[in-house]
């Protein structure tokens, strides 16, 4: 019988998204991600997220981390995975203000965001001020292989939310700026691609 107590997990724990520093040239997706898909992401980790019954501090109700880097010397840490989750998270400490531009549906998720802010005991004012700030739940990935780092972007974007065709040309040009041959990407993805049978 396997033995369990052999198993392990990574680590997660909290940032400050100001110590994450996305990298967009490895991520998988060819477009910005829709602001109403942030938007949503952004309700739904506060609506999970609640206060401890004995500290009172904030439990995070972001479902998965994303993945970073080590720290460097100083502190930053590169974005690996889960760019549409930091984005989101950004969004909450901007207490759902979408600036000058917000049209009619920004301006009731801000709302929705700020009911639930007021919910989880956090003031505007205090994401505003600095005084508190929305973590980012991460893991760290210590390789420092960029095609393993690029086959994680593509495993993670294809299980949470379909690739376009743009989405696979994108990755497909990342792994050729790699060196990788068209049969040697094509060995990568094959496990990942939809097939003619599958809707697109």
């Amino acid at each position: 019988m396997q033995n369990l107590d052999a198993a392990t997990a990574p680590l997660i724990f909290a940032l400050a998204p100001e110590s994450v520093t996305p990298n967009v040239s490895s991520n998988g997706r060819f477009a910005a991600p829709r602001q109403d898909f942030i938007r949503e992401l952004a309700l739904d980790i506060l609506t999970h997220s609640s206060r401890d019954e004995v500290t009172g501090e904030l439990v995070s109700g972001q479902q998965a981390p994303i993945g970073v880097s080590p720290p460097d010397e100083d502190g930053q840490r590169g974005m690996k995975y889960g760019y549409r989750r930091f984005l989101a998270i950004e969004l909450i400490n901007a207490a759902g203000d979408e600036g000058k531009n917000a049209d009619e549906a920004a301006k009731a998720s801000q709302a929705a965001i700020l009911a639930e802010l007021q919910r989880l005991e956090i003031s505007p004012e205090s994401l505003d001020d600095g005084s508190f700030t929305f973590p980012v739940l991460a893991c760290e990935s210590k390789s420092n292989d960029p095609l393993s780092d690029l086959d994680v972007n593509v495993s993670e974007n294809g299980a949470r939310d379909p690739m376009s065709d743009m989405d696979w040309s994108t990755v497909c040009a990342h792994y050729r700026a790699k060196d990788l041959t068209a049969s040697q990407i094509a060995e990568r993805l094959g496990r990942f691609r939809p097939t003619r049978n599958e809707k697109p």
